[in-house]
């Protein structure tokens, strides 16, 4: 089953972070592996395999905002 993950909610300003964090869209969990081409449109996007579950993850934001705003846009393209 494929679902999309994330929160659209604003956030208070983040605190500051360790040099190197970086945000990630999950943006599917699969039993499977799952070929990249089902999100096609979309770059950055690496499965890793997590607990006996495939992750999709898409991008790498410097910001939770980032992350957060480009969900959105995700969502209303895909």
């Amino acid at each position: 089953m494929n679902k999309i993950f994330g929160e659209e909610k604003k956030s208070a300003p983040e605190p500051a972070l360790a040099k190197g964090t970086v945000y990630r869209i999950q943006i599917g969990s699969f039993n499977s592996t799952p070929h990249k081409s089902q999100f096609s449109g979309l770059t950055k996007v690496d499965i890793v395999k997590e607990g006996g579950q495939y992750k999709a993850l898409y991008g790498n934001f410097a910001t939770k905002d980032e992350a957060l705003n480009k969900l959105i846009e995700v969502r209303t393209k895909h």
